[in-house]
């Protein structure tokens, strides 16, 4: 089994923690265990869209992202 990273950015930690819990839920049933990670050690991010220092720094970033758009806001050009 494949173990990857997976960081955060500017999620609170309720999605964090409701994200991580449907992925274990997975685990067995795929080739791929996910754990918790700092942005920095991440193999995998996932970015709010929100538009602060931190999530558009990392959204620069070389490393896979997957970007978490607010239902109530206005989709971003990343989210397209």
């Amino acid at each position: 089994m494949k173990n990857q990273r997976l960081g955060f950015v500017g999620l609170g930690d309720d999605t964090a923690s409701a994200c991580l819990s449907m992925l274990k839920i997975m685990d067995g049933r795929s080739e791929v265990s996910w754990r918790h990670s700092d942005p920095d050690s991440a193999d995998v991010l996932m970015i709010s869209c929100d538009h602060t220092d931190e999530t558009q720094r990392w959204a620069r970033s070389d490393k896979p992202r997957i970007f978490i758009d607010d239902i109530n806001q206005e989709k971003t050009a990343s989210a397209l």
